[in-house]
């Protein structure tokens, strides 16, 4: 197995931790700093946040240094910054550490996933792609479930510290085992932003945020929302939750073989129809256990199928610039992220502790509405899939078929 893809999948075990653990040990970390449910849960939006702000930041600034030295510049900030939550002694402190582990994150998957298509055998881009990503894949089966073990056995804060040790890890990885990497300039120019000016381009953005905000809504509370209605014990949560991750990897792997049989705009609306049906069966059923572990299964598969088919037709739709396209997916995610842990936690402040599935399932509605739009208009203006508009630039984002 080649070392350097194993250095980037081990970098993206860390993000993959870092990013889903707060939903396992959001209890832990309240209790700690004397805070409610509702105000730890910024905490997940600060990181969100984080990600939103570093991946054009990082991506402008480093766009004209070596691969490498920006791979390696970005996991010492990660590695700091995690290290730091570790030791917040207060709530403003744990908030701003967490805005400022967030950073990194989204550049590093960018940057890594050009990284890993050109250490690739000649032919073998997208398995060496896939070889980076299978690290978020058991950062969620076994990484998170871990993580929360620690954390109800000896400390949140120990959690922290192994998210740490993996970025110092993989700091100590990169400087030995990935080579000099041909210098490329990953800047994003004026003419890219033209397609701004298409309507497709804020639909599919806009669908995005919308459909996936309410993956987040739920999952962001899932460890209150378990030990609550459901009656599980705070023990049982790192099972339930590398069932959860069992259930993204599933979806993640069903997606892509959709993806590849449907209509990527078709597939969005089934899947967020089925999200949204999801979500609202498991508040009706809470009280039930053994159909609150299917659902926990079945919410993350229609979610991360989503995730996948989003990520495509994000790429159609930005196809004259990857740089911009890569970057756009990943702030369209975190803001969803951010709306959706904020929202949910806004229900929980006033009152409304069960209530994060019903304002997910509203929210992956209105994104299956969005898509539905779409597809009226591909329909009527028979253009490509992933183009939904009149074109300004014909034949640059899309053409007749």
């Amino acid at each position: 197995m080649n070392k350097s893809l194993l250095t980037l999948a081990l970098g993206a075990f860390g993000i993959g931790i870092t990013r889903y653990i707060m939903m396992g040990i959001l209890p832990d970390i309240a209790h700690d700093l004397d805070v409610s449910i509702s105000i730890a849960g910024h905490l997940i939006s600060a990181y969100a946040l984080g990600v939103v702000t570093g991946v054009p930041a990082l991506i402008i600034i480093g766009g004209k240094l070596p691969q490498r030295s920006v791979l390696l510049g970005l996991m010492i900030w990660f590695t700091v910054f995690n290290a730091l939550s570790a030791f917040a002694s207060n709530y403003p402190t744990m908030l701003v550490a967490r805005f400022l582990a967030g950073l990194p994150h989204g550049a590093y998957l960018a940057l890594g996933t050009v990284a890993a298509s050109e250490l690739a055998v000649s032919g073998k881009s997208g398995r060496s792609i896939a070889i980076m990503f299978v690290g978020l894949t058991l950062a969620n089966v076994f990484g998170v479930p871990l993580g929360v073990f620690i954390s109800n056995e000896i400390g949140w804060r120990w959690t922290f510290g192994l998210v740490g040790l993996i970025g110092f890890s993989t700091i100590w990885c990169i400087k030995t085992w990935i080579p000099e990497l041909p210098q490329e300039v990953r800047t994003i120019t004026k003419h890219d932003l033209t397609i701004f000016s298409q309507p497709s381009s804020w639909l599919v953005i806009v669908t995005t945020i919308a459909g996936t905000a309410g993956f987040f809504a739920w999952y962001s509370y899932i460890a209150p929302l378990l030990t609550g209605a459901a009656g599980f014990q705070s023990e049982d949560i790192p099972f339930i939750l590398m069932l959860a991750g069992l259930g993204m990897t599933f979806g993640n792997m069903l997606g892509g073989r959709l993806i590849d049989r449907y209509s990527t705009l078709n597939t969005i609306l089934y899947f967020l129809v089925g999200m949204s049906l999801s979500l609202c069966l498991l508040s009706l059923v809470a009280g039930n256990q053994l159909m609150v572990l299917i659902m926990t299964f079945t919410i993350p598969v229609f979610a991360f199928s989503l995730f996948g088919s989003l990520r495509m037709i994000m790429i159609k739709i930005f196809r004259s610039s990857q740089v911009l396209g890569s970057t756009i997916n990943q702030v369209a995610f975190n803001v969803a992220n951010v709306l959706g842990a904020l929202i949910g936690g806004w229900s929980i402040q006033f009152g409304f502790s069960q209530a994060t599935p019903w304002i997910g399932a509203a929210m992956a509605l209105a994104g299956a509405a969005i898509a539905g739009y779409m597809m009226i208009r591909r329909q009527r203006s028979r253009m490509p899939y992933y183009y939904f508009g009149p074109m300004n630039i014909r034949g640059k984002y899309g053409a007749s078929k």
